[in-house]
């Protein structure tokens, strides 16, 4: 009983991030046709990124898309072996099952749009951060929460 508890809640948190990115994503893909300044912070611009966070290895090579992709999803099956492993071995996977959610919602993306959809741009200052999406944001937390619960686990 316990195992399916478990694995309801880490199903329904999947399906929560997933769903959320995707959402947000379908709006930004219908509704971003010009900026949304929402102050000096805070912006909403359309962009679709061939590459990796930061728009690393961004190529207009398809080829060089593809074989990004192709890694991408390796790492995702690798992520999704370890998660099961962990859960298997009694271990709490919330980092993972998050990274999963994001990073699946990306493969999506790059699959159905040659890209991945980011909208949400930080400034600060002459600051800028790199436009990203909620997916991008769920997966910077699950590391996170990877880190520090793999760290208690070694202790």
């Amino acid at each position: 009983m316990k195992y399916i508890k478990q694995m309801l809640y880490y199903a329904g948190l999947f399906l929560y991030v997933f769903t959320l990115d995707r959402i947000t994503k379908w709006w930004a893909l219908r509704n971003l046709d010009q900026v949304i300044q929402i102050n000096d912070f805070l912006s909403f611009e359309f962009v679709i990124n061939r590459g990796i966070s930061w728009s690393m290895f961004h190529s207009e090579s398809n080829s060089a898309f593809y074989l990004l992709t192709f890694v991408i999803i390796g790492v995702t099956l690798f992520l999704a072996s370890y998660a099961y492993q962990r859960w298997h071995d009694d271990k709490f996977i919330l980092g993972e099952v998050i990274i999963l959610a994001g990073g699946i919602s990306n493969i999506v993306d790059r699959i159905m749009y040659g890209g991945v959809i980011d909208f949400i741009a930080l400034n600060f200052g002459i600051f800028s951060w790199p436009v990203f999406n909620l997916a991008d944001a769920f997966i910077v937390l699950g590391v996170l929460f990877m880190l520090v619960t793999v760290y208690k686990d070694n202790d």
